[in-house]
């Protein structure tokens, strides 16, 4: 348990980290692609773990005197030393304060010459900021839309799938690690679709969170009363659907508050720190192994979910639109005042 806290301490930074960074680099056309594949990197280090579980077990169980879960283990902490080692010496920082060695002058003056002009810079603490965060609409509606998106999750991040499958006996052990990979391929596919698309369309990224509903509220109706082995296996991986959630939400984030960089890093933040805290009592209450293997109680909460995703996701489409009329109003009002300025100097 320790050793599971220093690690979650330690570990809170990076992908809120790599969100923000992601954000300072790519202008709203392209976000949506890049977060597309960083999600969809970790779906495929999930996928693969699933194999790499069934061959660990085929292959090494018993050897040197270590289970073969011990294994595992042992070979995830020499994977991430390299990984780790590369981050750190490769991690480009933002667009005007990166010392990045494989960047050339001129790579960095186009970075940031190619984004829209930032009128509040990172760095400065205080009220203003508070007022700036609490007072947005950003902050507490994106916060929202992914407590509600990330606990849409839940068959394919509690691995309900592998519990159910060990409860029908009907399947091997390297198969109970082998199958749930399927629901990580799955979420790939919908992940860098629906990212794609947000990109295509970035004034309606609200489309994909409407689609992701409807899947939330389908899975947790078949699972809630399956006619049969086939439709929860459909139920489950359509689940994987929902990763691509993480995509939209940090992209449209990112989107709408990058003309403020505190903001947007405070807005990024909260919405991974709220999720999570209510993730944790969400799948304990709901999601907890000993509702195994029907979670009646899991299958409703899902469906609850999927409709409150709806709601919200309407509300911050609402708020996204007031939002683009306030701007289009001062810029058309910029506008007005700097002819008067032209006709007076040549008056």
């Amino acid at each position: 348990m320790v050793v599971r806290f220093f690690q979650g301490f330690f570990e809170a930074s990076c992908f809120v980290g790599v969100q923000w960074i992601l954000g300072s680099w790519y202008k709203p056309e392209e976000i949506g692609k890049r977060t597309a594949i960083f999600t969809s990197s970790g779906l495929a280090g999930t996928l693969f773990s699933g194999i790499m579980q069934g061959s660990i077990y085929t292959n090494l169980n018993g050897k040197a005197g270590l289970a073969g879960w011990r294994w595992l283990f042992v070979i995830d902490f020499l994977i991430t030393i390299p990984i780790a080692l590369w981050g750190f010496l490769c991690f480009p920082d933002t667009p005007t304060s990166t010392k990045a060695k494989y960047l050339t002058s001129d790579e960095r003056m186009l970075a940031i010459e190619r984004l829209p002009e930032v009128s509040k810079q990172r760095g400065v603490l205080g009220w203003g900021l508070v007022r700036r965060v609490v007072f947005s609409w950003q902050w507490w509606a994106f916060v929202w839309l992914w407590i509600a998106g990330s606990n849409t999750e839940m068959w394919s991040s509690n691995a309900v799938m592998q519990l159910w499958l060990k409860s029908t006996g009907d399947y091997s052990t390297q198969q109970v690690n082998y199958i749930p990979s399927s629901v990580s391929g799955f979420g790939i596919v919908a992940t860098l679709l629906l990212g794609w698309y947000s990109d295509y369309n970035t004034r309606n990224r609200w489309h994909a969170f409407v689609f992701l509903s409807f899947t939330a509220v389908i899975s947790g109706a078949l699972m809630l009363s399956p006619p049969n082995r086939a439709a929860k296996f459909v139920a489950l991986i359509m689940n994987g659907c929902q990763y691509a959630g993480q995509t939209i939400a940090f992209a449209w984030a990112n989107d709408l508050t990058r003309k403020d960089d505190a903001k947007r890093a405070i807005v990024i933040s909260s919405m991974n720190m709220f999720s999570v805290a209510v993730y944790l009592f969400w799948s304990l209450l709901f999601y907890n192994a000993t509702q195994a293997p029907d979670w009646y109680e899991g299958s409703c909460a899902m469906i609850a979910m999927g409709c409150f995703l709806f709601v919200v996701t309407i509300v911050c489409c609402l708020l996204q639109r007031r939002q683009e009329k306030q701007e289009a109003e001062e810029v058309g009002g910029w506008d007005v005042d700097e002819e008067k300025v032209d006709v007076k100097g040549d008056a």
